[in-house]
């Protein structure tokens, strides 16, 4: 058996540095032998902090992967799916760039945390934007690959789109050439309307939630707010409370109305082309009760 293959890991997370090659082995068993010798003279430390110190990783780096072995129950596999690395996150979950461990294939793999995963309202909403996505097949809109359950973290796997968000564009152009503007408009108007024509209103467009592809082409994504408009399905949505960005939303939205349709997806989205042009929201404010 090859040497490499007998190396006694101090950790799983040391293990995946490693084997992932951000630490060379080398690096790595220079790192231990200094390790012994900062014990020896009585200064006490650790592996990852030594990889700190050498410049091999930066903190955040190892935040990132500890939150993945602890995923992955000690490696980096969850739910059938290698996670690479983190690329969102917000008030319900993270996610993940990962790869499907026998298709191979690339996804973004949304994973709830574990409060959320144990409150049922947030369920309910995760669950609503899962079936939501099931029945979108447009490519104007990501599309949903795979749900399911691990432990007890709910997840769904979706296509990766490798680009930025409209407000990362924006940020970094200021603003967008009138031509460009309408291209990205009008595609996601026409992915829009297809949402609408099987009766799903997005309810939260904003520029954060239109990815461009490598592209240049814009894919709808974030259904985690949707309604649907049939009678089968019940909005999770109560009146009087408002769902949506504030700075995008529709006037019936921000008065928490419950009865909307399409129309406030396209006020949104009104909204979307006027800050792609100017680089500021049609109405701007220091709160809620400003704006």
């Amino acid at each position: 058996m090859p040497e490499k293959e007998k190396t006694r890991f101090e950790s799983p997370l040391i293990k995946m540095i490693v084997q992932r090659k951000l630490v060379t082995r080398d690096q790595y068993e220079q790192c231990r032998e200094l390790l012994k010798k900062s014990k020896k003279i009585g200064l006490e430390s650790t592996i990852e902090e030594l990889f700190i110190k050498q410049g091999l990783l930066t903190a955040e780096q190892l935040n990132e992967l500890s939150e993945i072995v602890k995923l992955g129950e000690g490696g980096d596999f969850f739910g059938g799916y290698r996670l690479k690395k983190l690329i969102g996150q917000g008030g319900m979950g993270k996610v993940y760039e990962a790869v499907h461990e026998f298709t191979g294939r690339q996804v973004a793999l949304k994973i709830l945390n574990a409060a959320s995963s144990s409150d049922e309202t947030t369920v309910s909403r995760f669950f609503q934007e899962i079936r939501a996505l099931a029945k979108l097949v447009h490519p104007g809109i990501v599309r949903l690959y795979d749900a399911g359950k691990a432990g007890r973290r709910y997840f769904f796997a979706m296509e990766l789109v490798n680009g930025m968000s409209l407000a990362q564009y924006v940020e970094e152009k200021k603003k967008i050439p009138e031509k460009k503007a309408i291209f990205i408009i009008r595609k996601v108007a026409s992915a829009l309307s297809y949402a609408h024509s099987i009766g799903i209103v997005h309810r939260d467009i904003k520029p954060e939630n239109i990815l461009l592809d490598e592209n240049g082409s814009p894919k709808v994504t974030d259904f985690g707010v949707v309604m649907h408009l049939d009678k089968d399905h019940l909005t999770l949505t109560q009146e009087g409370y408002m769902v949506g960005s504030v700075y995008f939303a529709s006037p019936e939205q921000v008065q928490g109305e419950r009865d909307i349709d399409g129309r406030s997806d396209q006020y949104s989205l009104g909204a979307t082309f006027y800050y792609l042009l100017t680089g500021r929201m049609v109405y701007n404010g220091a709160n809620f009760q400003e704006v």
